[in-house]
């Protein structure tokens, strides 16, 4: 009956709710809007911090002074800015 009216059918070992939500995991990571952010990402006081800005600004230097008062290095690179980080963290985002 699908084949006949040209309906797609599909069919996995996985529960319904599995494939739901892994097909909903994988939609809104590809078509969420992100964007590229060079930056420092920090966990400060338990908040997400990611501080920005262009090359030799002091952002490394930033991070540095706040991981030697105690707060977590969580990421120094280049970092896709889309879902995942919305997602988990409160960010607050600094521009040097």
């Amino acid at each position: 009956m699908a084949s006949a009216s040209n309906i797609p059918l599909l069919h996995s070992p996985y529960s319904s709710l599995e494939i739901i939500w892994l097909i909903r995991t994988h939609l809104s990571s590809v078509l969420a809007p992100s964007c590229s952010l060079h930056g420092v990402l920090l966990d400060v006081l338990g908040m997400g911090v990611m501080i920005t800005g262009e090359s030799g600004v002091g952002k490394s230097e930033l991070a540095l002074e706040l991981i030697s008062r105690g707060h977590g290095l969580v990421r120094m690179t280049w970092w896709n800015y889309g879902v995942s980080l919305r997602r988990h963290w409160k960010a607050a985002v600094l521009r040097c």
